[in-house]
């Protein structure tokens, strides 16, 4: 079984809190949820990050100065 992405995840949690027409769209618990997921999108951002970085060292001049990958995340994302 695949893991799923914080986009999979957080669409499931919608579908499931309001999966019959009679429950109520509440937007602060989707901005509580939404900022909940935002620390594990940030791992998997840091994550994909890495392994790219990886991939490119193997690829490049040794001298070539790449940043880390949490530098990378902030500055891109800000997250």
């Amino acid at each position: 079984m695949t893991e799923k992405t914080t986009m999979q995840e957080l669409l499931k949690h919608f579908i499931d809190a309001w999966s019959s027409p009679s429950d109520t769209f509440n937007p602060a618990m989707v901005i509580e949820k939404v900022e909940s997921m935002l620390p594990k999108e940030r791992q998997n951002l840091i994550d994909a990050h890495e392994k790219g970085q990886q991939v490119e060292e193997q690829h490049t001049i040794p001298e070539r100065r790449i940043k880390k990958s949490t530098q990378y995340v902030n500055e891109k994302y800000g997250i």
